[in-house]
């Protein structure tokens, strides 16, 4: 499957997740940009990056456990991009607590090594979110969406066209994705305001 763009549907998902992770204490404060290598891996971005975020998922158990530290399931969404055509990157945006990010630091170039076979200059970025501030990154992750809906979003001074991606373009945490947020009686224009700060 080839998408050329983000739907309405999955854009949507991706922003009203920024506010929920924030609603429940679990705030996207971690941005990674992953640079994939398709072709020397013969994976898709969006395999590779599946493969990345398995193995994040096992290994946020176990430090959570030897950090003595709450363990709760993995917090992100994810989008890629292709914007021209020889260089998918995925941005991806998780909740990561000040006791795991060195370690986690040190973690991530070794998964993206794993999964595509080598690791090269550039290919992983790191840095912190400022959650006042979020839905500015929470936009300009979503700058792929159709263009029927850039005014929908008031992405006007985001969107651009970013290219082609072979497999899942979007991806949200089940933690903070559309059953998690209706199963909470979470409304946006409600509740994207009341964060529980307790992280």
């Amino acid at each position: 499957m080839k998408t050329h763009s983000i739907s309405r549907h999955a854009s949507t998902n991706v922003l009203h997740a920024f506010d929920y992770a924030k609603y429940v204490g679990r705030p996207l404060d971690c941005y990674v940009v992953l640079a994939c290598d398709e072709k020397g891996s013969g994976k898709t971005a969006a395999q590779i990056c599946q493969g990345v975020r398995d193995r994040y998922r096992a290994w946020n158990i176990n430090a959570s456990k030897r950090y003595g530290i709450e363990c709760h399931s993995p917090t992100y969404v994810q989008t890629i991009e292709d914007p021209n055509g020889d260089n998918p990157h995925a941005n991806w945006i998780t909740h990561m607590p000040e006791v795991l990010f060195a370690e986690f630091l040190r973690k991530l170039p070794q998964w993206l090594k794993k999964e595509q076979g080598r690791l090269r200059l550039r290919d992983v970025s790191v840095q912190r979110v400022n959650i006042e501030t979020d839905k500015t990154l929470a936009k300009y992750v979503v700058k792929g969406v159709d263009s029927h809906f850039i005014d929908y979003f008031h992405l006007e001074e985001f969107a651009e066209d970013q290219g082609v991606v072979k497999g899942r373009r979007t991806c949200v945490s089940p933690s903070i994705g559309r059953t998690a947020r209706r199963d909470a009686g979470f409304i946006p224009k409600l509740h994207r305001h009341e964060w529980k700060k307790d992280y």
